[in-house]
């Protein structure tokens, strides 16, 4: 991931507003530290811009975990 990349692209559109999305395909849904540091990383950069980061989804096995369903994502 490269928030960089993310910014460009959020600015390049009339953004408000972002969802994040990845997959682990071992189907462990729980979020690794990087997985929290990065989410973390990137909401404090898109505040900056005013957009705000609605959720972060781990996708594995037919399920899901959803940083904001689970408060690790607030606004």
């Amino acid at each position: 991931v490269y928030p960089r990349l993310i910014v460009e692209r959020a600015l390049k559109y009339p953004t408000k507003g972002i969802i994040f999305a990845h997959n682990h395909p071992s189907g462990d849904l729980k979020p690794s530290r990087k997985d929290i540091e990065l989410t973390q990383e990137l909401k404090d950069l898109l505040d900056v811009l005013d957009i705000k980061l609605l959720d972060h989804i781990i996708l594995g096995e037919g399920d899901h975990f959803s940083f904001y369903e689970n408060g690790l994502i607030e606004y």
